[in-house]
């Protein structure tokens, strides 16, 4: 099984150390953190993604599916999206392997190979961040995921990926609070299918933590 890395800010790590770990070490994966300290989450992850090698990419605020293990087991061979949005546009729709283009791409559960991740890095220090089109995602010091399919659309336009159906992770950001940024409640992400039984696990101890 490839490395797996936890994308977290510490705003979040009460849910990461309280929930997230164990449910990863419960399925016996033990995963790397990338604490981003200050920086922001688009410099943090290029720093990551220049020695990270083959990896799974978590955000801290998702919960696994309850068979996650068993399904990253087999090593891919492109980039794999285990989280894919409804409602993105026509084209994400496609599941199975699909070309670039057709890819999701976002991070809260994504497998990038460790030859695109180092590429995007190089790319984003010599290129990506001196680039008009994203002063924005510099400003914000975010989009990561934004800034890396700009990277493979550039330098990879024919590569392919896969969107997974059911997805391996639901983003319940709008369970545990805002964003390491903003600091607002988004919108619960709304997943192609997923199995709803962690879900409910999750709101069960989130209610145990808030007894007085």
């Amino acid at each position: 099984m490839d490395k797996l890395i936890i994308h977290a800010c510490e705003p979040r790590m009460w849910y990461v150390e309280g929930f997230l770990l164990p449910s990863l070490r419960a399925q016996g994966i033990e995963p790397e953190i990338c604490l981003d300290e200050g920086l922001g989450c688009l410099q943090t992850t290029m720093n990551c993604f220049k020695e990270c090698g083959d990896a799974w990419h978590i955000q801290d605020d998702v919960v696994i599916c309850e068979d996650f293990a068993e399904r990253i087991r087999e090593k891919p061979d492109v980039i794999t999206c285990g989280f894919v949005y409804v409602g993105y546009g026509p084209d994400v729709g496609m599941m199975g392997r699909v070309n670039i283009r057709d890819a999701w791409y976002s991070f809260p559960c994504i497998y990038i190979p460790g030859e695109y991740a180092a590429g995007c890095a190089e790319w984003f220090e010599t290129v990506g961040q001196y680039d008009p089109r994203f002063e924005g995602f510099a400003r914000l010091k975010t989009n990561d995921d934004g800034m890396f399919r700009e990277y493979m659309l550039a330098k990879h336009p024919e590569a392919e990926a896969v969107n997974l159906n059911p997805c391996l992770v639901d983003h319940i950001d709008t369970l545990i609070g805002g964003s390491h940024i903003s600091k607002w409640k988004t919108p619960r992400s709304a997943t192609y299918w997923y199995d709803d039984t962690p879900n409910r696990k999750l709101h069960e101890w989130l209610k145990e933590i808030s007894k007085p």
